[in-house]
């Protein structure tokens, strides 16, 4: 009997540890290495900004009035 539950035992944590302690810790590196990657990315864009993008903004713009649409409201 204590052979039976021995092997029930240890085939139910084959199961837990094949089935989802190791698919979990693959999906997690997975998620880190693609998260290292887009961070690369994002701080290479970042790098190829010009410096001074706020003394290239027109800070005097004022739209066309024909950007704008009146505002009729419906009864």
């Amino acid at each position: 009997m204590k052979l039976i539950l021995l092997i029930v035992g240890i085939y139910i944590l084959y199961r837990f540890i094949f089935g989802f302690v190791l698919p979990v810790a693959g999906a997690t590196k997975q998620m880190k290495r693609q998260m290292n990657a887009f961070r690369e990315q994002h701080n290479e864009m970042f790098q190829q900004q010009p410096n001074n993008t706020s003394a290239n903004t027109n800070n005097n713009y004022k739209a066309p009035s024909e950007d704008y649409l009146d505002f009729e409201e419906i009864k």
